[in-house]
């Protein structure tokens, strides 16, 4: 039962912030190119591809894929590939870089 009172109020709190993210969402969106270019970049553990600092410059925005629950589905957690990323501060600093080169960077679940 304390499961279920835990999720409803996850769900909640995130209706309850939905607008102040979206309202920052679309400050931001102001910044993006009138023809904007955005790709997954994809991070499953079976086919390694590249680093994040390796994609193109001409890539407006990088979402990275996919955010998955942790051990008890209660929790979304981003965990780089180990194979690209040994030290997730590695990824961070990747993100910095491509952020430094006007690319936006998201996490999708």
């Amino acid at each position: 039962m304390y499961n279920m009172y835990k999720k409803i109020l996850a769900a909640v709190i995130t209706l309850a912030l939905l607008p102040a993210v979206l309202s920052s969402f679309t400050a931001k969106a102001a910044d993006l190119p009138v023809h904007t270019l955005i790709g997954y970049w994809e991070n499953w553990y079976t086919n390694p591809t590249m680093k994040l600092s390796e994609v193109d410059e001409g890539w407006d925005v990088i979402i990275a894929s996919f955010m998955l629950t942790d051990a008890s589905n209660s929790t979304c957690v981003f965990t780089p590939d180990p194979s690209l990323y040994p030290d997730p501060d590695s990824f961070a600093d990747d993100v910095k870089f491509c952020q430094e080169r006007g690319q936006k960077v998201l996490v999708s679940f």
